[in-house]
């Protein structure tokens, strides 16, 4: 009679942990990972539906939490189907999962998350039992040990090269010394040549102080052409309005980006230099509107993510931060809400971490998040000390 094989197995369901990332607002994503032992080997199994194309990478994540092992396992990043279906399976050693040293004991849950400046964002998430931990999205990212190997090993090709370095740089010396002797030798020869234009440098310095005199008087006839440039700049910049900024080819391009929304007065006096516009929004299929492939990109893509939080007020706002001579600086992004920390985009791992209250209803306001214009990145503001 032959011997059983040592096989097991067990499933996790993943549920929906954060709303907006459904391909059919009207249903929430569904899913589950499997995870079987047969021998000294690990099949791990992902399959979800109905998440949402526009969202896409996703990552696929194992959460470890037992035996003083507390970490996430990034087993792969993830495309959906046009059915908004992910379908996967890996093999991995029992003791080696996502090469990375952790056995598959150590497996307590399972997530299917986007990953935001190393914060996890959970979209779906299950545990093999009841008890789950409260700071699981908290756990440290763990890295594939065979990248770690790599860049050990770059560090040390890296330590040889400053070795053969440092050699180059002594031969440069001795180099260095010898040219030094030759011209010790050649000093005295020199000399003579520089006896011989001694002369010559007399009658050079005086050139130099009639070009001195000349130099100050023009320095006075520039000085009183910037001052006039001065007084004509600051007379400008009294004639510049608000209300038309950001000024230049780049502010007239954002502009046109905006001109069919409707334009908002009473958002916050906290921002100097900034016009706000209301988008309107009735359904996720307005955040679709691609009929300005420019105004789809700019205004909408960013914030299709965050229509769970936009569908209660159904609206959302932009603001054109500029510098008081109408340079755009940022772009601002205002998710209406109270300041609870439930109406607080995803957490603020995401950028929105300041929340401003309107002029009219100091309980309500927006959480808003800036994005730098010329640098691409998201930034955080901070006040300064008066």
């Amino acid at each position: 009679m032959a011997p059983k094989k040592n096989y097991s197995r067990y499933f996790i369901i993943l549920q929906e942990d954060e709303k907006g990332f459904s391909l059919d607002t009207e249903k929430s994503p569904s899913g589950y990972v499997k995870l079987e032992k047969k021998n000294n080997k690990c099949k791990i199994s992902y399959y979800a539906q109905n998440l949402s194309m526009e969202k896409q990478p996703y990552h696929l994540i194992l959460v470890c939490n037992k035996k003083d092992v507390k970490s996430l396992l990034p087993i792969t990043k993830v495309m959906v189907d046009e059915h908004g279906r992910i379908d996967l399976v890996n093999e991995y050693d029992m003791d080696d999962i996502a090469n990375m040293h952790i056995g598959m004991d150590k497996i307590i849950g399972a997530a299917i998350a986007k990953i935001v400046d190393g914060n996890v964002v959970s979209i779906m998430a299950g545990f093999t039992s009841a008890e789950i931990p409260k700071e699981w999205k908290n756990y440290s990212i763990m890295k594939d040990k065979r990248e770690e190997e790599t860049e050990e090993q770059n560090i040390y090709e890296q330590y040889e090269e400053n070795i053969g370095n440092d050699d180059s740089a002594h031969s440069d010396s001795v180099k260095a010394d010898r040219e030094n002797n030759h011209k010790e030798n050649n000093h005295k020869e020199n000399d003579d040549i520089e006896n011989e234009h001694k002369e010559n440098d007399d009658i050079e310095n005086d050139n130099n102080k009639n070009n001195d005199i000349r130099s100050r008087d023009k320095c006075k006839t520039d000085k009183k052409q910037d001052d006039y440039m001065c007084e004509s700049i600051n007379e400008l910049s009294k004639q510049l309005n608000k209300e038309e900024f950001p000024l230049g080819m780049i502010g007239d391009f954002f502009k046109s980006l905006v001109e069919c929304f409707e334009k908002e007065e009473d958002i916050t006096k906290e921002l100097k230099y900034c016009n706000w516009y209301s988008v309107k929004i009735s359904s996720i299929d307005d955040m679709y509107d691609m009929s300005d492939y420019d105004r789809y990109a700019v205004i909408y893509h960013p914030m299709m993510m965050y229509y769970a939080y936009i569908q209660k007020y159904n609206h959302f706002c932009v603001g054109y931060k500029c510098n008081e001579k109408g340079k755009l600086q940022y772009i601002i992004y205002g998710v209406p809400g109270d300041k609870a920390k439930e109406e607080q985009p995803f957490g603020g791992k995401t950028g929105y971490v300041t929340w401003v209250s309107t002029e009219n209803k100091p309980n309500n306001g927006y959480w808003l998040m800036f994005y730098d214009v010329r640098n691409s990145t998201v930034v955080v503001p901070v006040k300064k000390n008066k």
